[in-house]
């Protein structure tokens, strides 16, 4: 039953993003996916009653303001309903983190493999089945696409939250976020080394921050009285 619920909460939160980066800007809609970094230690304040450390209070803004970086310079001028997608796209993926690190803390036998594949059916069927009511027909596919097709599903998705949903049996909430939003580091890495983006000064600063953000978090952690 938990894998259900928690299939549901993560297809809510790919639904929310897609439908949000399709009326919004590129840059705006990392800075606003972002937010899950900021708001995963606040809600596991709420839901769970649990004091939050100050270390992992101000790693998660140090990583926020990184990512604020790292998305570029587009301007921003208000707020559009893509956006708010966006953000119902970021709550959602704070509350999967949270309902994991929940069953983790209440069952210690899950089979991390099991929860995943039961998450994307979960995912796959409700898509599938929007799918079919709104979106044309497929077409045909060129060998690249199969290429990244296959790449994103088998490695991107779901080798991604085998590994991701193993590593939250052992890490906080509060880590898990700030650790995922590093996702915006590495693509600003692979697409220098491999397309020859220039790095710019406050991509630099963008990294800084959330390499320092990661720091203060373990080092609050470290430093808590046994």
């Amino acid at each position: 039953m938990q894998g259900i619920i928690c299939g549901i909460v993560l297809c809510a939160a790919f639904t929310f993003q897609i439908l949000g980066i399709d009326r919004t800007t590129p840059g705006k809609a990392g800075v606003i996916t972002g937010t899950n970094v900021i708001l995963v230690p606040f809600l596991y304040f709420i839901w769970r009653r649990k004091p939050v450390g100050k270390g992992a209070v101000i790693g998660s803004l140090l990583a926020f303001a990184g990512l604020t970086c790292l998305s570029g310079d587009e301007g921003w001028t208000g707020i559009s309903f893509g956006d708010f997608l966006v953000f119902l796209c970021a709550i959602f993926f704070a509350l999967h983190i949270l309902l994991v690190d929940r069953l983790y803390e209440q069952r210690e036998d899950v089979d991390s493999l099991n929860f995943v594949m039961i998450q994307l059916l979960v995912v796959g069927v409700i898509d599938l089945a929007i799918a079919l009511f709104v979106e044309p027909l497929p077409q045909p596919l060129s060998s690249y696409g199969w290429f990244a097709f296959l790449f994103d599903c088998l490695i991107g998705t779901l080798l991604a939250y085998i590994v991701q949903i193993k590593a939250q049996q052992f890490s906080p909430p509060v880590h898990v976020s700030i650790l995922l939003s590093l996702e915006a580091v590495f693509a600003f890495l692979f697409s220098w080394l491999l397309w020859g983006e220039p790095v710019t000064p406050i991509v630099w600063t963008g990294v800084a921050l959330m390499l320092a953000g990661i720091y203060i978090t373990e080092l609050g952690d470290h430093q808590k009285p046994t």
